[in-house]
């Protein structure tokens, strides 16, 4: 089974708004839209200061440009496209999570990514000596680029093996998406044609993937600790083994600010299923981030959170492809 990532037109692009994109699809649609065509007015007319990328070099004189710089496109290309991939994307994580849950997840990742780009251009103007950076003359410091690179990272998460066909044109497996993502930005950035723009991705892609990793809750459970999902698993194998040491050092500074929580054993279960999965013999193995979760000694006790998670995401699919059909 593979998702499509174009829609049929047939009945004209009101049926399309109406009945393919969820209600809080909709409004983060027509959040890109309303910011990147006021912001176009504004440059065109007023000048001056941006109202909505964010604010260099002080984000807190203008604490909106947090959330508002990642609905904020400026080129025309990135407007269309981001258009597109939001309705796509948003829509079918909104039948997936619920309306509440993308919104939560669109805000952490949408204002977390941003305080990241902040702080990755103070280290870049500190380094290269370039106050232009900082002060935002050389850029816009915005772009929907951290919360596309989300929903990757989200895909990822819970249809790993599942086949995208972007357009009818371009095949992926889906696992593969995150790691092609970050390796053409980063061939880019080497290159000098973008920067402030790869900060935004690799932002996005970290602080994504930490929520999702560590504080999303999901069916009474709190991330998702599971191997297929640590931070090596999205490394070709050969790289895994040598970068788990620094992996795992950075795991540990980040515990030490308290931004991710000390790993710790599986989450608590209702008392009924606690007694069929685990026993008072059970122990677990250590665990760190780049090895994954704590493994079960009882290998058939196993809560198996990634599976249950992709069931989950596979109905979600299979209702939308079944609600494209029909229509």
């Amino acid at each position: 089974m593979s998702y499509t990532a174009s829609t049929s037109t047939s009945g004209g692009a009101t049926s399309l708004w109406t009945r393919k994109i969820g209600p809080a699809s909709r409004w983060l649609v027509a959040a890109t839209i309303g910011i990147s065509v006021l912001g176009f007015l504004h440059r065109a007319t007023a000048g001056g200061r941006d109202p909505f990328a964010l604010r260099l070099p002080n984000p807190l004189a203008a604490p909106w440009t947090l959330l508002t710089a990642g609905f904020y496109e400026t080129s025309l290309i990135a407007f269309v496209a981001a258009g597109v991939a939001l309705a796509e994307f948003a829509t079918y994580f909104e039948r997936a999570w619920g309306a509440r849950e993308l919104l939560k997840f669109v805000a952490v990742t949408q204002i977390a990514s941003y305080l990241g780009v902040y702080g990755l251009i103070l280290v870049d103007s500190a380094v290269t000596f370039n106050r232009e950076i900082l002060l935002g003359r050389t850029h816009h410091t915005c772009g929907t680029g951290a919360l596309i690179c989300g929903f990757v990272v989200a895909f990822r998460q819970v249809i790993p093996e599942h086949t995208v066909s972007l357009f009818r044109i371009i095949r992926v497996r889906i696992k593969h998406l995150p790691p092609t993502y970050l390796l053409g930005s980063t061939l880019l950035y080497v290159l000098g044609l973008i920067r402030v723009e790869y900060y935004i991705l690799l932002c996005g892609f970290i602080t994504s993937w930490i929520y999702l990793r560590f504080y999303k809750m999901q069916d009474g459970l709190q991330g998702d600790r599971s191997d297929t999902f640590s931070f090596v698993s999205f490394l070709p194998e050969a790289l895994q083994a040598p970068v788990t040491p620094s992996i795992n050092a950075i795991h540990n500074v980040l515990m030490g600010f308290g931004i991710v929580p000390a790993t710790g054993p599986p989450p608590q279960l209702p008392t009924d299923r606690r007694q069929v999965l685990y026993t008072e013999t059970d122990t677990y193995a250590p665990s760190t981030p780049a090895t994954g979760p704590p493994i079960h000694a009882s290998s058939h006790h196993r809560l198996d959170d990634a599976e249950r998670r992709r069931q989950l995401a596979l109905k979600a699919l299979e209702s939308r492809l079944g609600e494209q059909a029909s229509s």
